[in-house]
């Protein structure tokens, strides 16, 4: 009876009461559709700890169920224990967003949670706020990110684009080893980006947007790996060396250089331009070089002349400021460069050496050696303009000649004695010597006279006596020239030599120098400033190399030839090859000077020099194509170029050499055909190389080729929309729904209850109608003897029933005997005792009516009302025990 009274009060509680069944039923909604996750037996009796089924959201639409994305922005929120999970892709999203409207408030309220907290994926940002509850932005960063599974699942890499502030630099991108399975691209309609990919069966495949899953085409569905990602927005389009960034400008990777990057920056050689070797100060760079350094690593060591400022000598220091110790005859400029003039009594000579004035000269001229003034007490001799002569002394008129050894004082106008070291002299000491005696032999500028070494000839400056002594300061040094009967200096460049087997008869030009300043070559025992055709610097940095019999010219080492000895070969990457033509990915350069020879040289070869790595076969030039690489298949014959990729809805046909139009249902492919594609136009999804639309009508997200359904596992789907809505009420919601339904279930109760008051009601009066008319009147006959009025009362009643009548009242009931006497009574006995018994209540009908006429029409239809009649005393005997 409860059962059937609840279920009657729950019919009428969805009747009267649609507050119960506000929440409950709501009309599907054309832009929203939030379904449950399908879950397990066990995941539906988890407690309340556990975490809430995750959702995939956009602005227009949500989905609720488990994803595996690591894609977009992912927002964590906790709700009464456990913590919603939802994931936000591209847009903006506002309380008031149709996939977050009243009808999924509880989504709604997770996600703009004061204590929610948003983390991007790779490739993705966000702005706003969720705490202020106004607006929060999700959006791609420019370029593109890359998954190692479908579906945009996976490890995500990011890869970007440089930016126009980015020079010469490498992209900040690290392009995965691993394969990928799903690309997806930015929507910024700016951009106009294409991706190269590589797999086993197409090392060169374009894409230009979002591919959600490889397997569903014919090129990629073993997955591939990334070899670039571009910009077209450059008109020129850019070079291997170069990335196109967001402004259309190129944007050269290291070691490259130009407005597209076709060419090595300064220090990087080869196609690739690659740097120099370590430790090369300069090296044979460009993209026709060698990479061979022009400088040995240890004369690189060395510190130069003109490290200090200097131009003959020595810098004590590897420091601009550092002292120059001047070689022999050389002193410091009047422009301030160190050791850059010839000292006082030097003459510069047409071979650019400071040599000693002779001895008798206090200066003389360049570069004839003229003496210009003599010594004091001397005179010049017009038969001999570079010598002077004593002048001539008198006393009283009397000209006086001195003996050897000796010299004309005028201030005493006699003769003094010289020097003990000199054979002759100008003056008292030894620095006033012009002649010394032997076997010691006169350094010039006043420094005396030295000791000469018989076999070189070689001057020993270290023992010089007299005034002048020589200083620390002096590199290199003398050598004696017999022809002027004075110690001279070496050669400008020369730190040391001599002349062999020197005798009295030796000359100058017999000297030979056995070491040169840093920065000079020593060569036939000369010092020169570079080497000579036909050899090379030694790996010292102080010396020449003779090259090797094939060369006509060599650097680096004695084998690597420069230009050939024969006239019919060409150098190829230092060797020289008989051969009328280079080679594929060479170019022939007729008269090509090799950066490496010295500066000075005039030498030209024909030489095969590489062509640019954008060029399979090229002419004239690097970069002049006349084939292309497999990298760059697209021929451009108006710029003799080559490029990476046809237009969009092109593909390169490789055996006709050419770009070729997709299939007309296509976005972009790879190949002929409807089933080639690789993009879809709008709306549309890829399915095995086709494109069609989506068979569940769902909606496509454009930039992402896939619908919303696609990335989320949801719950089957019910007989109707109604079953498949699920959504979460708030409490307030709950407790009003509670409460409505106690009200329900009070008013059911009492209803039922006046229900079955009436129908007890209905029964006893049908079983007062029943009852026979003999039982009654035998009743009220019965009753008449003891109550006569009220048998006169029931008489009256009863005829208003329409009942036929009783007999008359006066009729008596038959007389009853009196009872037996009792056997063996005993004079003890009690007398008998009358018990009282309750009145037995009789019912009779009586009109429900205000008069009180004894009796009514028989037509009167008025519903009786129930009455009761007691029935007489009955008086019981109760007789004693009978004892035996």
């Amino acid at each position: 009876m409860l059962a059937l009274t609840l279920a009657w009060a729950g019919a009428l509680s969805l009747a009267a009461f649609p507050c119960a069944t506000a929440h409950s039923h709501r009309p599907p909604q054309p832009h929203l559709a939030v379904r449950a996750a399908a879950a397990s037996s066990s995941s539906s009796s988890s407690n309340s700890t556990s975490s809430l089924v995750p959702a995939v959201c956009t602005p227009d639409l949500c989905l609720e169920g488990q994803n595996a994305l690591t894609a977009g922005v992912v927002v964590s929120s906790p709700v009464n224990g456990s913590t919603q999970r939802i994931t936000l892709l591209p847009g903006t999203y506002t309380p008031s967003s149709s996939a977050l409207s009243s009808s999924n408030s509880s989504l709604s309220s997770a996600l703009f949670s004061r204590r929610a907290s948003a983390k991007p994926s790779n490739g993705f940002s966000s702005s706003g706020s969720l705490a202020s509850g106004s607006s929060f932005t999700v959006q791609m960063m420019d370029g593109v990110t890359a998954y190692t599974n479908a579906l945009y699942q996976g490890e995500a890499t990011y890869l970007s684009l440089p930016t126009n502030s980015t020079s010469n630099s490498s992209s900040n991108s690290t392009y995965p080893s691993t394969q990928i399975h799903s690309l997806l691209f930015s929507p910024s309609s700016s951009l106009s980006l294409y991706t190269i990919l590589s797999t086993p069966s197409s090392p060169h495949l374009i894409l230009w947007s979002s591919l959600p899953d490889f397997s569903q085409t014919k090129s990629l569905a073993a997955g591939a790996k990334v070899v670039d990602v571009q910009n077209s927005a450059c008109v020129k389009g850019c070079s291997s060396g170069g990335r196109c960034a967001s402004g259309g400008r190129c944007v050269c990777e290291v070691g490259w250089e130009g407005k597209t990057c076709d060419t090595c920056s300064k220090g990087f050689f080869g196609p690739t331009c690659q740097p120099c070797p370590s430790g090369c100060s300069s090296c044979d760079d460009g993209l026709t070089g060698s990479g061979l350094c022009l400088s040995s690593p240890s004369a690189s060591s060395v510190v130069l002349p003109s490290t200090c400022n200097c131009l003959n000598g020595l810098c004590v220091s590897n420091s601009t400021t550092a002292t120059c110790a001047c070689t022999a005859g050389w002193t410091t400029a009047a422009n301030g460069t160190q050791c850059a003039a010839c000292a006082a009594g030097y003459y510069l000579s047409s071979g650019g050496d400071c040599l000693a004035c002779d001895p008798t000269c206090a200066t003389c001229s360049s570069p004839s050696g003229t003496c210009l003034t003599c010594q004091p007490t001397l005179q010049p001799v017009s038969s001999s303009p570079t010598t002077c002569i004593p002048s001539p002394s008198s006393q009283n008129g009397t000209f006086i000649t001195c003996p050897s050894r000796t010299f004309f004082d005028s201030s005493t106008s006699s003769c003094v004695a010289c020097d003990p070291m000199c054979e002759s002299c100008f003056a008292a000491g030894a620095g006033a010597c012009t002649k010394c005696r032997s076997p010691n032999v006169l350094m010039p500028g006043g420094k005396g006279c030295v000791a000469v070494d018989a076999k070189t000839g070689v001057c020993d400056a270290s023992k010089v006596g007299g005034s002048g002594n020589a200083t620390a300061s002096t590199a290199g040094g003398w050598v004696f020239d017999n022809t002027k009967g004075v110690c001279d200096a070496l050669p400008a460049k020369c730190l040391a030599g001599g002349i062999n087997s020197f005798t009295s008869a030796s000359t100058r030009s017999q000297l030979a120098c056995s070491k040169c300043l840093p920065g000079s070559f020593l060569v036939n025992g000369a010092c020169v400033d570079e080497c000579p055709e036909g050899t090379m610097e030694s790996d010292d940095g102080t010396g020449c190399l003779a090259c090797d019999s094939s060369c006509a010219t060599c650097a680096y080492s004695t084998s690597f030839c420069t230009s050939c000895a024969s006239s019919t070969s060409l150098v190829l990457n230092g060797t020289c090859i008989t051969s009328s033509s280079c080679p594929s990915g060479f170019f022939s350069s007729p008269s090509f000077h090799s950066p490496l020879l010295p500066s000075s040289s005039n030498t030209t070869a024909p030489t095969c020099l590489p062509c640019h790595p954008d060029c399979a076969t090229c002419s004239d030039s690097p970069t002049t194509c006349l084939t292309c690489p497999s990298s760059r298949p697209v021929f451009l014959p108006s710029s003799s170029s080559c490029v990476a990729t046809c237009a969009p809805n092109e593909f390169f046909d490789s055996t006709k050499g050419q770009c070729v139009a997709c299939d007309a249902s296509c976005g972009s492919c790879a190949s002929a055909g409807a089933d080639g594609c690789l993009s879809c136009p709008s709306g549309q999804k890829l399915l095995g190389g086709r494109c069609e639309a989506p068979k569940d009508g769902c909606a496509v997200i454009d930039s992402f080729g896939v619908c919303l359904e696609d990335l989320v596992t949801v719950a089957p789907r019910a007989q109707s929309e109604q079953s498949q809505t699920k959504w979460k009420m708030p409490w307030w919601a709950i407790l009003v729904l509670l409460l409505c339904v106690m009200a329900l279930l009070v008013v059911g109760v009492l209803g039922w209850r006046r229900r079955e008051q009436r129908r007890r009601r209905e029964v006893t009066a049908r079983f007062a109608r029943d009852l026979g008319d003999k039982e009654v009147c035998l009743l009220a006959s019965f009753s008449s003897a003891f109550f006569p009025k009220l048998t006169r009362v029931n008489v009256a009643r009863r005829s208003t029933r329409n009942s036929p009548p009783c007999p008359s009242p006066s009729r008596t009931l038959p007389s009853l005997a009196p009872p037996p006497p009792l056997l063996h009574p005993s004079p003890t006995s009690p007398p008998p005792v009358l018990l009282p018994v309750a009145p037995l209540h009789l019912h009779h009908t009586t009109p429900k009516s205000s008069t009180t006429s004894p009796s009514l029409p028989a037509s009167s239809s008025k519903t009786p009302a129930l009455q009761s009649l007691p029935l007489p005393l009955v008086h019981l005997t109760l007789l004693p025990p009978v004892h035996r």
